[in-house]
């Protein structure tokens, strides 16, 4: 099962949703539309993000080589990622 929060996508056990509803987080399959999953308690977008906040994100959706990235070419890559 995936969630979100914040930019911040995870794949959970079924059996953990209960926490991370507690820690902010909405089940993917409960968003319909891009507005939806920007709706999701985000309190940054990712462009105020910092670039060690940009790669940790990427890091956690499982993207590779992204230590030499800079901030244009994170944010592109996340963006990409996030809508298709």
């Amino acid at each position: 099962m995936r969630v979100i929060r914040n930019n911040v996508e995870l794949e959970i056990d079924e059996d953990t949703l209960e926490q991370y509803k507690k820690e902010g987080y909405s089940p993917l399959e409960n968003l319909n539309t891009k507005e939806d999953i920007l709706d999701t308690n985000e309190k940054k977008t990712l462009k105020e993000m910092t670039v060690p906040e940009l790669k940790e994100i990427a890091k956690e959706r499982r993207i590779d080589n992204v230590d030499s990235l800079t901030k244009k070419e994170l944010l592109a890559l996340l963006t990409e990622q996030l809508w298709f």
